[in-house]
């Protein structure tokens, strides 16, 4: 099986864009911050130096300061699910919008033994899909576990949790995909986190290059290059924000009443403590041009027994004033909602809520909330 290159593929040489490199200059490790004051004063001519470290940095940012899409802790086997038996069963969803740089996403699942079928090849599966509906899959992934390391008897506990990591190659840039994990044939996904890969080959023309000297021109195509970088990562690379997903993805969350109630213990109806909430922090998140806020898209997946047009979902603060709102317009087949709006830039405390303005019952099965400006 050919081995996925975390950074892309190798660039040819004339394909390289200008002034740019086609093997990457920059390191892994941490470099101190550019002072600003000793390069960027009035009078100065352009430093080499100065541009070399913004460089290293965009370098730095786009490759190895990518974002995590998905995370579930899970819990230790037996945990809330057990084997479900032949075929697949949904667990999980999320979804997502790739970054203006991404080629891959690398899912590290932890696999648990089953409680089931031990003598079968189990595991756990990823698909990705381009629609709300989940009808079109285009990219999967899967993990492996096997069969029970302790023949027919029932193995339990951390010690026989498998660690696979599943690269998804062939991600297109700047796109929205839906995602679910499925249990396939006795298989238990234990928890995953799944992160984005960027190119700077495959989407990028190369390398900024960081070897100018006291005697090299410092034209404006390294200025272009880097506000141009810069500018795609700080709108389209936004980290995720807030993530519910239920643990058995055909057992949703329900609520049958005209008054918001939270999602997560489906028994709450303040924004206040005890109340499960998300304590979020998006402090220096905005540009100064933002006085709106950060721009976010909260998707949810939900379907309603009640009529089309019925079921609602917040986003409340801990005021309770409602931020974010997916009002009516629901079917009776489960899909994908979507709105956008913004969040403060600031900390705070935040809720998702729900009820059915209808008779009937709503369902919700997952709801996710990014960052992102288009």
């Amino acid at each position: 099986m050919p081995r996925l290159k975390l950074t892309g593929s190798q660039i040819d040489l004339v394909s390289v864009g200008p002034r740019q490199v086609p093997a990457l200059p920059a390191s892994k490790a941490a470099v101190p911050p550019i002072q600003i004051d000793k390069y960027l004063r009035n009078g100065f001519h352009p430093n080499a130096q100065l541009w070399n470290q913004l460089m290293e940095a965009t370098n730095q940012g786009a490759l190895f300061r990518t974002r995590e899409v998905f995370r579930s802790p899970g819990m230790l086997t037996p945990g809330p699910v057990g084997s479900f038996g032949a075929g697949s069963r949904a667990r999980w969803r999320f979804a997502y919008r790739s970054s203006t740089y991404a080629h891959a996403l690398m899912a590290v699942f932890v696999m648990s033994p089953p409680t089931a079928g031990t003598a079968q090849n189990t595991y756990g599966k990823l698909t990705l899909f381009s629609d709300t509906a989940e009808a079109t899959p285009v990219l999967t992934g899967t993990a492996y576990y096997g069969n029970g390391p302790t023949g027919t008897t029932v193995a339990a506990g951390w010690q026989y949790l498998k660690t696979v990591m599943v690269p998804i190659d062939g991600i297109t840039p700047s796109t929205q995909y839906y995602a679910r994990f499925d249990d396939v044939d006795w298989g238990i996904i234990q928890s995953c986190s799944v992160f984005e890969l960027h190119s700077m080959t495959e989407n990028f023309s190369g390398y900024l290059s960081q070897n100018l000297t006291s005697q090299s021109d410092i034209v404006d195509v390294y200025r272009e290059k880097v506000a141009t970088m810069q500018k795609n990562l700080w709108k389209g690379a936004g980290g995720l924000t807030l993530l519910f997903t239920c643990e058995d993805g055909a057992s949703p969350r329900t609520v049958a009443v005209n008054t918001p109630t939270n999602v997560v213990d489906n028994t709450t109806t303040t924004t206040a403590d005890p109340a499960p909430g998300y304590k979020i922090d998006l402090t220096n998140h905005d540009r100064l041009m933002q006085t709106s806020g950060i721009p976010v898209v909260m998707k949810v997946f939900a379907k309603t027994t009640s009529g089309t047009g019925k079921g609602r979902f917040y986003l409340k603060n801990s005021a309770g004033t409602t931020i974010l709102s997916i009002t009516d317009g629901l079917s009776a087949t489960a899909t994908w909602y979507s709105v956008s709006g913004y969040l403060p830039a600031s900390a705070d405390t935040y809720y998702l809520m729900y009820d059915n303005n209808s008779s009937g019952t709503l369902s919700c099965y997952a709801m996710s909330l990014y960052e992102y400006e288009t």
